[in-house]
């Protein structure tokens, strides 16, 4: 767990709301109320189809592919579950591609991510605590998911926090290009 919590049963879930959505290149905005933003380098998992209710051995037939993710959040908010939702929701706070690829076994895989060039982040989609198809079965019970939909499916240990300038990137073997932000914190300009 990257912040020392005990292992779930379930996976945790929350939305992040459209205006948290960036494209890569652009920049997260430092919200005026944040004492701390972190990056959270994840593997989205983007849904192919319409589904409700599926089932964890049907799951991954249900997935277009996936693309690197970002699930940027202020994290002293965080520390507390009631804010989970709101520490993440900032303008923003959400960049995913720029591709998406359907080659890749998603519980198999890489997730890297490098500030300003150094890698601070590395774990293997094998060794996270719930495997896509059970993720995508655990949402789909509660929601019935849309093309195109995307679900983040975790971040490896050693998150960090941002500070205006830094270059965030995060890479997912078997993609080519890696997912890059920049952090602008109007406080300080």
């Amino acid at each position: 767990m990257e912040i020392g919590k005990k292992v779930p049963e379930v996976p945790s879930m929350f939305m992040k709301p459209l205006t948290t959505i960036i494209n890569p290149y652009e920049n997260i905005i430092y919200p005026e109320v944040a004492k701390q933003v972190d990056y959270e380098g994840e593997m989205t998992i983007i849904i192919k189809d319409k589904i409700h209710n599926v089932s964890v051995e049907n799951a991954l037939e249900h997935i277009i592919g996936v693309t690197p993710f970002d699930d940027v959040t202020e994290r002293i908010m965080g520390f507390d579950q009631e804010l989970l939702t709101y520490c993440k929701s900032f303008d923003t706070f959400a960049s995913f591609g720029p591709v998406i690829v359907t080659e890749i076994n998603p519980d198999d895989t890489i997730v890297r991510t490098y500030l300003n060039g150094e890698k601070v982040q590395e774990g293997f989609t094998k060794d996270m605590v719930f495997n896509c198809s059970q993720i995508v079965s655990y949402v789909s019970k509660c929601m019935t998911l849309y093309p195109g939909d995307i679900i983040s499916t975790g971040t490896p240990v050693h998150v960090l926090p941002m500070k205006d300038g830094d270059k965030v990137e995060i890479e997912i073997n078997g993609i080519e290009n890696r997912l890059t932000n920049f952090v602008y914190d109007p406080k300080v300009h």
